[in-house]
């Protein structure tokens, strides 16, 4: 007997084992994935350096998974076939869960708490977490291509959305339909083999895929978060000056009417940026849930000591009515960077 062919039983008793003890191997992995996505989502915090990194990762990342996705459907349904399948989902796994992890830190810091942009923040930290479960989310990729094309096209998204701004100075309202442009023409072939699109299933899933494309790109841009923009400060104030940009008196949260000595209140915001970035912002006044005033489109450049931006209202009948005063700092495609609020109350009353 050969040495080839005394090897051949250990392989098979090898195999046997695994395919015996399968799902309490992929339990125990889900564990150790889960483990090491949160230590890649502490280790990403303020990271930015890496962000050209993410670059050649994503790349790699995605012709391998189209390289061994295309290699696996060819090969003949057996044992080995499905263990290299298994392989395959495994790699696929890893990489886009890593990705995942590594942007969940920027996406939170450029989110306000509360607002809807935290939806999105939400549905990578769940897409993150359900691809550390290994056999719920191998079915899920295996059993439904709709759910491929929402994985794999939402991380493109992401990636290129936090991306293309530090690497091109692209402005945010470019950057995003086109990261979601691109995002979907990348999950395609990932997902649906040549002749695909002969199945009525898989048309229908590409038309809903470009109608979710368009509203993300217009009418739902709000629930996406700034990245990498977001506000660092805000501040109330009665007066600004306009040259230095600091606030003469700073407000408390609660303040008397009588302690207005200006007759209006002031906002001075400071926007942050990793890099020296083109953008446009707007102060939106509120009263009790009412708006009172929108300032210009304010033409900035944030940087890593951060811009500041600033903005007054005054009532046009003096004095301030007591309320519930807010003001919101948006991009001016309407996308939410930062909200503060103050309390105006009568004279009269005690804060």
């Amino acid at each position: 007997m050969t040495d080839r062919d005394a090897s051949r039983p250990l392989r098979r008793r090898l195999l046997g084992w695994y395919l015996r003890h399968r799902r309490v191997f992929w339990l125990l992995h889900s564990l150790w994935a889960l483990a090491t996505g949160v230590l890649v989502l502490v280790l990403a915090h303020e990271r930015w350096g890496l962000a050209q990194w993410v670059v050649v990762f994503l790349g790699v990342t995605w012709f391998s998974t189209l390289f061994f996705t295309r290699l696996a459907a060819l090969l003949p349904d057996s044992p080995k076939a499905r263990l290299g399948k298994e392989f395959v989902s495994y790699l696929t796994r890893v990489m886009y869960q890593e990705t995942l992890f590594f942007l969940l830190p920027f996406y939170y810091s450029s989110a306000t708490v509360p607002s809807v942009n935290l939806l999105f923040v939400a549905l990578l930290a769940l897409l993150a977490v359900l691809a550390c479960l290994d056999l719920v989310f191998d079915d899920l990729l295996r059993r439904h291509p709709w759910f491929g094309l929402l994985f794999f096209a939402l991380v493109a998204f992401a990636s290129l959305n936090f991306l293309l701004p530090l690497l091109l100075r692209m402005r945010l309202e470019l950057a995003l339909p086109v990261a979601a442009a691109c995002g979907l023409g990348a999950a395609l072939p990932l997902v649906y083999q040549r002749g695909a699109w002969r199945r009525p299933a898989a048309r229908w899933q590409l038309a809903a895929a470009l109608l979710a494309v368009v509203v993300l790109a217009g009418p739902a841009r709000a629930v996406v978060p700034p990245v990498p923009l977001r506000v660092t400060s805000l501040e109330w104030a009665t007066r600004v000056d306009p040259e230095s940009v600091e606030p003469a008196t700073t407000l408390h949260e609660r303040i008397r009417v009588d302690q207005l000595d200006a007759g209006q209140l002031a906002m001075v915001a400071e926007v942050f940026a990793p890099k020296r970035l083109p953008a446009s912002v707007v102060l939106v006044w509120y009263r009790d849930g009412r708006e009172l005033r929108r300032s210009r489109e304010l033409e900035i450049t944030p940087h890593r000591l951060g811009f500041a931006v600033w903005d007054a209202y005054r009532p046009p009948a003096p004095p301030l009515p007591p309320g519930r005063y807010a003001v919101e700092v948006e991009t001016a495609a309407g996308r939410l960077l930062g909200r503060s609020s103050l309390d105006l109350l009568p004279a009269t009353t005690d804060p």
